[in-house]
């Protein structure tokens, strides 16, 4: 009977499968070994196998036959280490900020044109501000978002951002695309972002770009309190303790 190829969820569970035993850079995996362990067809590994090298995912050996991990999973499975990494040295210098300015602390990155907080240290003060963890907020109302977007560049935001006219969050929202240009510009100089009630009125947030000495942008570090705290000496006071615990952060991936 001829085999059937199932539905795409299907095939790309199967090469899931097959990825999942590409475990060691030096490790060999042949064709019956990959159909014994995962299960499938012989003439199903073979076919899957092959699409996975013509995506460079895997790479085969000319003379043993044998697959070996190719530059694209090499590649991704260094941004993942990678980006574990960036996050438990964050989150220890996070802890310390928490500490020294009772302030929660945000670490936050650029996604989908959407600013995600992917690990956040809640202050123990109150009233505090609750660090989301896993929450999305438009990059332009956000303080870490506006870091990140300074980091883009113009021609980047123009693209996130084709129309003139932006969401506005609160009445504090910039709305303007070429309002957020001039703000972004002015980000850039002073070397952090603030955010005054623009994506939450109860939220004064400041930020700061965790940028190793290559260029790499890893993401935003950022303070968020309750206005009534905010004063201008505890402004630029915040904004001094952000700056110097991102440069730290950035300093351990050169």
């Amino acid at each position: 009977m001829a085999e059937t190829t199932g539905t795409p969820t299907e095939s790309v569970g199967k090469a899931l499968r097959l990825l999942a035993l590409f475990r060691g850079a030096d490790v060999p995996v042949r064709v019956a070994e990959a159909s014994a362990l995962t299960g499938l067809p012989r003439s199903t590994t073979h076919r899957l196998l092959a699409t996975l090298q013509a995506m460079n995912f895997i790479r085969q050996d000319r003379a043993s036959r044998a697959y070996f991990p190719g530059r694209a999973l090499l590649g991704l499975a260094q941004t993942i280490t990678r980006g574990a990494e960036v996050l438990a040295t964050a989150r220890a210098e996070m802890a310390a900020l928490v500490a020294r300015t009772g302030e929660t602390a945000n670490f936050i990155v650029l996604r989908d044109r959407k600013a995600t907080f992917v690990d956040g240290i809640e202050s123990g003060h109150v009233p505090r501000i609750a660090a989301n963890v896993g929450a999305l907020a438009d990059p332009h109302a956000t303080a870490g978002g506006k870091v990140l977007l300074a980091a883009l560049g113009d021609d980047v935001v123009r693209r996130i951002f084709p129309k003139e006219r932006l969401p506005a969050r609160t009445p504090a929202t910039i709305v303007s695309r070429l309002k957020l240009l001039h703000h972004l510009a002015a980000v850039r100089g002073a070397g952090y972002a603030t955010s005054a009630g623009e994506n939450s009125r109860t939220v004064f947030a400041v930020a700061a770009a965790v940028r190793t000495r290559g260029g790499d942008v890893l993401g935003a570090l950022s303070l968020a309190g309750p206005p009534a705290r905010m004063t201008p000496q505890a402004q630029a006071a915040l904004a001094l303790e952000v700056r110097r615990s991102a440069e730290r952060i950035a300093a351990h991936f050169p």
